[in-house]
């Protein structure tokens, strides 16, 4: 299963339809339902730009770096890259203390005024309204709280103070886990059916061209349709052409 995304000619395969997206899968070496579940979440606009640190840090896990080493655990899966949502959260519950809805909170807030926060961590005077800005306001509440679970757990000033500063350049960049671990579940449902049952599969997606959209639909619909043919012939496949018999 794992082999046959990283082939190509992925027509019909959920999220993986595209040339890009199999190039990162191919480029990782994708060997299980999390790595597939980590590119579905990569490609998209932000995330994207840790691609050649993920794969890089597969690769060569001792060459991996870390804002402070309890985050190891916590991003081991994602190859020291932060990744999930989800991962933000457990990060504010196992360092800081803090429930995993607060974590969440924590995740949107910093989110939200994270220009801000990159501001003053920038050493830079903030105005007024950037003071007074509500996600601003609640964010150092919350992250008062992460430091004193932190604290409380035998970390420094300096670590958290590093931590923070490391957290910051990720915002915006991560994605909701559960959410694409249910995309992957689809993904391999396809691609299991496409290798196992490759005539039914290629007859059912044949039978459900994809629409095109905008000016060129008809055109973008031709194309999806001749690589979906050549990928039918790539399986051995054999195509007759339309006849009002069968």
């Amino acid at each position: 299963i794992y082999k046959e995304v990283k082939l190509g000619n992925n027509q019909g395969i959920f999220q993986f339809e595209s040339a890009g997206i199999t190039a990162l899968a191919r480029d990782l070496d994708v060997e299980s339902f999390d790595e597939l579940t980590a590119v579905s979440a990569m490609y998209r606009p932000g995330p994207l730009d840790l691609k050649d640190e993920f794969i890089r840090n597969k690769f060569h896990p001792k060459e991996r770096t870390y804002a402070h080493k309890a985050l190891i655990p916590l991003l081991e899966e994602t190859n020291g890259i932060l990744i999930f949502q989800e991962q933000i959260m457990f990060i504010a519950h196992h360092i800081g203390g803090m429930t995993l809805g607060e974590g969440d909170n924590l995740r949107k807030v910093m989110d939200n005024g994270s220009k801000i926060i990159a501001k003053k961590l920038r050493g830079e005077t903030l105005t007024e309204d950037e003071d007074n800005n509500k996600s601003y306001k609640s964010y150092k509440e919350l992250w008062k709280k992460f430091i004193d679970g932190a604290v409380a757990k035998g970390l420094s000033a300096e670590d958290v103070t590093s931590i923070e500063s490391w957290l910051i350049k990720y915002l915006g960049y991560s994605f909701n886990k559960s959410h694409s671990f249910s995309y992957t579940f689809l993904t391999v449902q396809t691609l299991y059916l496409r290798h196992y049952y490759p005539e039914e599969f290629f007859c059912s997606l044949l039978n459900h061209v994809k629409k095109g959209t905008g000016s060129d639909a008809k055109r973008k619909e031709e194309e999806w349709l001749t690589s979906a043919i050549m990928a039918a012939m790539n399986k051995g496949i054999e195509i007759l052409p339309p006849n009002r018999k069968s």
